[in-house]
């Protein structure tokens, strides 16, 4: 409340408008989406989120460009066997005994497959199956996460999932049925508008205060608004004062913050609007050209959107014409994406949209960078 009273008040030195969000449901229920749908995002120039994290000291902002929470997937691996009776398994396919296989195989994924040097993380949650000491199960269930920066990580960590389970299937007869589920994308924030919260930090807490975060691949929902808007997702240290940092964990049962961070946040949100949209600040109107190839890249990603959820019909004038700002801007930064190939590959539509997004995801990360 007090923040918004000190907001109201210098509204007469504002050169533009600030819109706070109030947004639900973002532990699974992907809200950021919904809001999006409801037009949140409209009149918005750049987006800036933050996270209280325990993993730093109260009185510190970790902030930086690039990634700074990961692609969150889930999957599920449903192993069917036939059971039989525990003192018969030469008559039986045990599913369980597969089961623990694969769990080891998955593994080996991020040990020997991506790059050491990218972060990936595959963790089995769940292992679900059995009914008695005596009995040979019939179907044994696998749920688990998979964690990723990279779009390409992300797909690899995918084949190969599907690869092993298939492996598996043929090596102990059984049948490993895998299936992925698209969870939040990695939130990737700009580096202009990283800056500016850098910046603003300084001023309002003073250098020493201003960091790099302890890097997570947890996820979140913010990385939809960014996906939409240049933005930075920072991180105001809330660790409890009675207790040595890193030792209260987010997401247990005796979680707890030190609420001063709250007064940081705001402090800090308090100089971003100054340095943003004061009267000394330079005009919202000099884009960056990061700024500029960020916009372009999203302008990009929504006509890709809006084709797709079109008629099979549907004119490709829109998409190809965002093309032309996106590929003109990114391309001298290095993109490995080729244009003629982006649209070839959209003959295949539906069958074409994972490589479609993954592509342009990588110009987004590009653009990020620039």
């Amino acid at each position: 409340a007090e923040y918004m009273g000190v907001l109201a008040a210098t509204r007469a030195e504002l050169r533009g408008s600030v819109k706070l969000v109030f947004q639900p449901a973002e532990e699974g229920g992907a809200g950021a989406v919904e809001m999006i749908k409801d037009g949140v995002l409209e009149g918005v120039d750049e987006i800036y989120g933050v996270h209280m994290w325990n993993s730093q000291a109260v009185g510190t902002v970790g902030v930086k460009s690039g990634p700074v929470m990961a692609n969150s997937d889930r999957f599920v691996i449903t192993v069917t066997g036939r059971g039989g009776h525990g003192s018969m398994p030469h008559l039986s396919n045990d599913p369980v005994v597969a089961a623990v296989h694969l769990v080891s195989a998955l593994q080996t994924i991020t040990s020997r497959n991506v790059d050491p040097l990218e972060a990936a993380v595959i963790t089995v949650g769940t292992v679900q199956g059995g009914y008695g000491p005596n009995i040979i199960a019939d179907t044994v269930t696998l749920r688990g996460t998979c964690r990723s920066y990279s779009l390409t990580v992300r797909a690899l960590l995918r084949e190969r999932m599907q690869q092993i389970s298939d492996g598996i299937s043929m090596v102990f007869g059984v049948q490993a049925v895998f299936t992925w589920d698209d969870g939040y994308p990695a939130c990737v924030n700009t580096a202009a508008a990283s800056e500016h919260v850098r910046r603003a930090a300084t001023t309002a807490l003073g250098a020493p205060h201003v960091t790099t975060p302890q890097m997570s691949l947890a996820g979140e929902d913010f990385s939809f608004y960014l996906l939409q808007r240049p933005g930075c997702f920072f991180f105001v240290g809330s660790a409890p004062c009675d207790k040595p940092v890193g030792s209260v964990p987010h997401h247990i049962a005796t979680f707890d913050i030190d609420e001063r961070a709250m007064v940081v946040a705001a402090a800090v949100y308090l100089e971003l609007v100054r340095d943003r949209l004061g009267t000394s600040a330079p005009s919202t109107d000099a884009k960056s050209a990061s700024e500029v190839a960020h916009a372009a890249v999203h302008a990009l990603a929504a006509a890709t959107e809006a084709w797709l959820r079109g008629a099979a019909d549907a004119s490709l004038a829109p998409l190809d014409a965002a093309l032309d700002p996106a590929f003109s801007l990114i391309t001298p930064h290095g993109a490995a994406v080729n244009r003629a190939q982006l649209l070839d590959g959209l003959a295949g539509r539906r069958g074409a949209v994972p490589s479609l997004r993954m592509q342009i995801h990588e110009l987004e990360t590009i653009a990020a960078s620039s």
